[in-house]
């Protein structure tokens, strides 16, 4: 039994530490952590013929409940638990495999424990110093408005209140528009694109009506609500999904419509950042969605 609580320990550990970010969230947190319990848990059963099922069984089930630890003890939100928990899941039954595997054709437990326990703190102290911000991901999302290039850029500028509720994702705590203003400072504009969680502040960069606007992003608010029964601040909020620039461009199809296109590039401070980018296009879509409806309904407007 010792040898099966050894290496949940240790998951445990690195977990919580990259939860408080003493570490980075990428491939130790996401893909080692998970494999070491479930190897750990595949030592639980008992009996003189292992099956595989129990081992996988016993791998997806402690992986399970390190995650509601880390909701009950205020290490990270509902919502973040829920995207992680697909690879989370994939990760422990391999580790789970692995450790019947082990306990099948090696037999040596404390040797094979001691591998893992010792690989895992390796991977957690290098990985942090070489993970570096991945190139910026191009997220382009695109609506035919029934108005004129003018009417759309009027409307795209500076947006008024959004008065529709959030849909799909949005409505799970992930921040999302509200409006939009411009304002002065000094020899430039700024654009200030405010959210449920904050303002993005937008220097423009590329004004050229009614066809083409662009800004980069000099700050941003978190990027969602976590869902806790605590008073929560992950650090990946501030860090994890970070946009870098901005533009929208409107294009006149000649039959009386407009093309608006609206266009986000930001970076994903996580790994394996395919993954994460599943989930994070899927939101930025929503998000311009949000945006770009509102804007054809307002310019299409009598």
């Amino acid at each position: 039994m010792v040898f099966a609580i050894l290496p949940l320990l240790v998951g445990l550990g690195a977990g919580a530490g990259a939860a408080f970010g003493a570490f980075h969230y990428g491939y130790s947190l996401f893909l080692l952590t998970p494999v070491v319990v479930g190897m750990g848990a595949a030592w639980i059963p008992k009996g003189p013929e292992v099956m595989l099922r129990s081992c996988m069984r016993a791998s997806i089930l402690v992986n399970g409940t390190l995650c509601l630890l880390f909701l009950l003890l205020g290490l990270e939100g509902l919502i973040c638990i829920v995207m992680a928990m697909p690879l989370v899941g994939v990760m422990g039954i391999l580790g789970g495999y692995l450790g019947y595997l082990l306990r099948r054709f090696w037999g040596r437990p404390l040797a094979a424990h001691l591998l893992v326990l010792v690989a895992l703190p390796g991977l957690l102290a290098w990985e942090k110093p070489v993970a570096d911000p991945n190139s910026p991901i191009a997220v382009t999302t695109e609506v035919i408005v029934h108005a004129s290039p003018e009417a759309v850029w009027r409307e795209t500028v500076d947006f008024s209140p959004i008065t529709d509720p959030p849909r799909g994702i949005l409505r799970l705590g992930i921040a999302y528009p509200t409006h939009a203003v411009l304002r002065r400072e000094g020899d430039r504009v700024v654009r200030e694109c405010h959210f449920t969680t904050g303002a993005f502040i937008e220097p423009i960069t590329a004004w050229e009506p009614p066809h083409h606007l662009a800004f980069d992003v000099a700050a941003q608010p978190p990027s969602m609500s976590e869902i806790s029964p605590w008073d929560i601040h992950p650090p990946h909020l501030d860090g994890m999904i970070r946009s870098r620039h901005g533009e929208f461009r409107i294009e006149d199809q000649g039959n009386g419509t407009t093309r608006l296109r609206g266009t986000t590039w930001y970076t994903i401070e996580a790994a394996p950042a395919l993954y994460w980018r599943w989930w994070t296009d899927a939101i930025i879509h929503r998000v311009h969605l949000r945006v770009l409806d509102h804007i054809a309904k307002r310019a299409e407007a009598p």
